[in-house]
């Protein structure tokens, strides 16, 4: 099954519901799904990556 996750903080970013969504989708990859997430993009973070096999798509911009 591919599952889309979308959800504001994901890791690096350290806020409990940026890990609790990890957990999740990685215990999903484990079962054997394919997983992306689409998260808010923040100055040094990486746009595209796959982290631990879920990927990653870092979007927009932080406003300050």
């Amino acid at each position: 099954m591919r599952i889309l996750i979308v959800s504001h903080s994901y890791p690096p970013h350290l806020s409990p519901r940026a890990l609790r969504w990890s957990a999740i989708a990685e215990y999903w990859v484990r079962q054997g799904h394919d997983v992306d997430v689409i998260t808010a993009w923040f100055p040094g973070m990486i746009r595209e990556e796959s982290v631990d096999g879920v990927r990653v798509w870092r979007v927009g911009g932080s406003l300050s």
